[in-house]
């Protein structure tokens, strides 16, 4: 059944001249990128004077800046980890002084002064007393009282019960002396990862010129 009207109209056809050459790809490509750079600098022309401002500015990666590394906030140290920061650092120094001048004058000096790293102690109670006040997390503040059971056991063993237990070692005494500190130190550095990875880094550093020492003084 044909519609009213009659029969359906046909689309008027193109018609091409006799020396018409069908594009080929590379020309449709070629036009197609022409057309893109025409629109391109039409939409630059009709921006405002004002629109440079709306462009957020780009830093190269690695550039230092207020916020440290672009793109990473360095973090602030407050009062009470830079409290930790400090003693634990002083700590570790203390501990390489003493090992280095123990290696040149081991019998004399262990005698009349290695009671001074029993000592510290003191300090390092103190500011874990304070890291604790402060509601640090507890491996802030461990380390004070660790150097604390530490520096008892040690200043028996040497200055009380004067037992020669490094040579030759004595498990007995040696043991707990060795595994109290290497504990005090360990609750120094790990909790710098915490705060720091440079200084978590430099302490391990450090830790190893003592160990070193430590090792090579006896």
């Amino acid at each position: 059944m044909l519609p009213p009207g009659g029969l359906p109209q046909q689309p008027p056809r193109t018609e091409f001249p006799a020396n018409f050459v069908p594009p080929t790809a590379r020309d449709l490509r070629r036009g197609l990128r022409r057309d893109l750079r025409r629109g391109l600098r039409r939409d630059l022309r009709q921006l405002p004077a004002h629109g440079a401002a709306c462009v957020p500015s780009i830093q190269p990666r690695g550039v230092a800046t207020d916020r440290g590394v672009t793109g990473e906030k360095m973090p602030k140290l407050d009062p009470l980890d830079s409290l930790f920061v400090a003693w634990a650092f002083i700590f570790q120094i203390v501990l390489i002084a003493h090992f280095a001048v123990r290696k040149v004058w081991f019998e004399t000096y262990t005698l009349s002064y290695g009671w001074i790293v029993y000592a510290l102690c003191i300090p390092a109670l103190i500011v874990s007393l304070v890291l604790l006040r402060g509601g640090k997390s507890w491996s802030f503040w461990i380390g004070g009282f660790i150097v604390l059971l530490f520096s008892s056991f040690g200043y028996w063993v040497d200055y009380i019960a004067k037992s020669p237990f490094r040579n030759p070692f004595q498990p007995a005494l040696g043991v707990p002396y060795v595994m109290l500190y290497f504990a005090s130190v360990m609750f120094y550095w790990w909790p710098l990862a915490l705060v720091s990875r440079p200084l978590w880094v430099a302490y391990a550093i450090l830790f190893g010129i003592s160990t070193v020492l430590n090792i090579t003084s006896h």
